[in-house]
């Protein structure tokens, strides 16, 4: 367990990072300062060099909160003060990123990190992806958590620290989602160590399994286990390999049927010699294009029930 949630928190701190660019900060989150005389008066007082990472548990399962932009300053080993900041996209725009937190009843951040001195949190719902001119409704932070909202909603929250030797501001953001259907996967409790078959298929034709292929990345927890899906492809290059892929031949609307839940996140590219297309998707269908394409499908699993990544498909289409 402390393994795999040390493999997470090291995925969704670098996905923090590019997210914010590249802010001059320091490599280490913490110094160490001896204050006084003496090894009797030596006291070790910690110095955060940047914001802290977050942990969120509620009864159904736990994430890293995704950290956004902040700005930070903080004592430096000369005594002088130095400052770091950092931006990221809006919450509304990183639909593929946030992680994702089924649950219900209160979600609480673990007593043993450093305590923001102040918070407040907003929210969207679901339906708002990509409208960032979407309003939020403020939710009531309880000492060292929220209550989740029904329905699916992106959350934002707004720590600001005001210590002697570091102070600053920080914005943390996940998707929390409170419905009958994500509540019932969790309690189903199947893990998923590896990303989901895909079954594409078009009226007047026989299904065919889409080949999977390398640029994901997929973990799930059991017995301090992780996954790296870089480590099993049937294709490493679809454009070349379209020969080989598997060929859904018909015209119309394809349908997208998963082994597992389907992905909070999909995309369709549509890839030939000459052009790369992206083809508009609805739920889980889309239009096959005039001609013969390799089409490229791109799954993401936000990462919950201890499990999530990403997984990615191919399939020739001929029309």
């Amino acid at each position: 367990m402390k393994r795999l949630r040390s493999l997470v928190l090291c995925l969704l701190v670098f996905l923090s990072l590019c997210a914010c660019g590249d802010s001059g900060e320091t490599s280490e989150d913490s110094s160490v300062k001896t204050v006084g005389t003496g090894s009797s008066s030596a006291v070790e007082e910690p110095v955060l060099t940047q914001p802290p990472a977050f942990e969120l548990d509620c009864d159904q399962g736990y994430i890293y909160l995704l950290r956004g932009t902040y700005t930070w300053q903080f004592e430096g080993e000369n005594g002088e003060m130095e400052w770091v900041s950092a931006d990221s996209p809006h919450p509304l725009e990183m639909q593929e990123e946030l992680p994702r937190l089924n649950g219900q009843g209160k979600a609480s951040i673990p007593p043993w990190v450093d305590p923001p001195d102040e918070v407040t949190v907003r929210a969207w719902p679901d339906t708002a992806w990509g409208d960032l001119s979407a309003e939020s409704q403020e939710v009531p932070w309880e000492k060292d958590g929220i209550t989740l909202l029904e329905g699916g909603w992106i959350y934002e929250l707004h720590f600001t620290w005001d210590r002697e030797r570091y102070s600053g501001d920080a914005y943390y953001c996940f998707y929390g989602v409170n419905t009958p259907e994500a509540l019932a996967q969790e309690e189903d409790g199947t893990l998923w160590e590896r990303p989901p078959e895909l079954t594409v298929s078009v009226e007047g034709a026989e299904p065919v399994a889409a080949a999977k292929g390398p640029g994901g990345e997929w973990f799930y927890e059991f017995e301090e286990s992780h996954i790296n899906t870089g480590d099993h492809w049937d294709f490493s290059d679809p454009l070349e390999e379209q020969d080989s892929l598997p060929q859904l031949v018909g015209g119309g609307e394809v349908t997208l049927s998963w082994e597992s839940p389907d992905p909070e996140y999909l995309t369709v590219t549509a890839l030939s010699q000459q052009e790369e297309r992206e083809v508009p998707v609805e739920g889980n269908a889309f239009t096959l294009l005039e001609g013969k394409w390799v089409y490229r499908i791109t799954g993401v699993w936000n990462s919950h029930n201890n499990w999530g990544g990403t997984g990615v498909y191919a399939f020739t289409g001929i029309q």
